[in-house]
């Protein structure tokens, strides 16, 4: 039977990670994720949606309809569901997503009052009204709230 030095006995085991032939001091996740992927560009709009203090379904469901990927009518009669097609809120038109944001006048009345408290200029375009949150500037706050807005 071999004896070890009692230094070897009490020492504590650790891990030691290693990342690009780097040794971490802690392991991350996110790191490791991003390696196996590999690099992606990111979205311009992706600052708009994934924000500090977001309550995170929100983010989801305007991630969602920022790649327009919402089950809107138009997308459930599309996958063939059966159901009716027009929008819940005015049922004067056919539900998309850019008819619940910008064209149903139920909808586009609320959107016109955030955005008068927001200081921002109503757009019935969706590419425009991401332009123009994407050039917000000023108190980080003040910005904040606006894209929780």
């Amino acid at each position: 039977m071999m004896k070890y030095p009692l230094k070897y006995l009490t020492r504590k085991d650790r891990y030691e990670w290693v990342l690009e032939d780097k040794p971490l001091t802690k392991f991350v996740t996110g790191d490791v994720y991003t390696k196996l992927k590999g690099e992606t560009q990111t979205l311009p709009w992706t600052k708009l949606v994934w924000i500090k203090g977001g309550v995170p379904k929100h983010s989801f469901l305007t991630w969602l309809f920022a790649l327009d990927r919402c089950p809107t009518r138009d997308r459930l009669l599309r996958w063939g569901l059966q159901t009716d097609s027009n929008c819940l809120l005015c049922n004067m038109a056919d539900e998309s997503r850019d008819h619940l944001y910008f064209l149903c006048p139920f909808a586009w009345s609320l959107w016109t009052l955030v955005a008068q408290r927001c200081r921002l200029v109503s757009d019935r375009r969706w590419d425009h009204c991401l332009t123009q949150l994407q050039s917000l500037s000023g108190n980080k706050y003040v910005r904040r709230v606006t894209l929780l807005g």
